[in-house]
């Protein structure tokens, strides 16, 4: 026995906005996701850049001043930092000389989230508890790009 059921038109066309409404909201969701990675491989794309960080802490001893810097990479790449290439300079912007007494010379690779420590003797006629140095360091990542930190010192007596 096969039992036919006839659907009035009206309830036909509710059948078909509910199908209709439900493919769409299919569609949105799936945009909505789509999109939810896309942005995540775009995010996630720009953090894996490189950036460092640089803090200082300075004493004043006698006519000379010990500089302690700590830099750090924050990046997800390697980066490659000249140690003898930061720049010091005193509070009129003028270039200070120093020699590194502790900590290595040369070019430094400070791989991710690793972080290096220098110490520095800076010799000059701005030297006195109160001044600033303003320090400046510069490195290039594995993918070539130049990347660069400063901070200010306060110098202590």
């Amino acid at each position: 026995m096969v039992i036919y059921v006839s659907l009035s038109p009206s309830l036909r066309k509710g059948i078909n906005e509910l199908v209709i409404t439900l493919i769409m909201l299919g569609v949105a969701i799936a945009l909505g996701v789509g999109f939810w990675a896309w942005s995540s491989g775009f995010l996630g794309g720009a953090l894996s850049q490189s950036s460092i960080a640089v803090n200082g802490i300075g004493q004043v001893i006698g006519d000379y001043a010990i500089v302690t810097l700590k830099i750090r990479n924050l990046g997800s790449v390697k980066v490659n930092i000249d140690v003898d290439g930061i720049m010091l300079k005193d509070s009129q912007r003028n270039p200070m000389n120093y020699e590194i007494i502790s900590g290595d010379s040369g070019v430094i690779t400070l791989l991710p989230g690793q972080e290096v420590q220098l110490v520095l003797q800076i010799e000059g006629s701005d030297i006195v508890p109160g001044s600033k140095i303003v320090a400046v360091v510069t490195g290039v990542d594995s993918n070539g790009n130049t990347v660069s930190a400063s901070t200010a010192i306060t110098l202590f007596g």
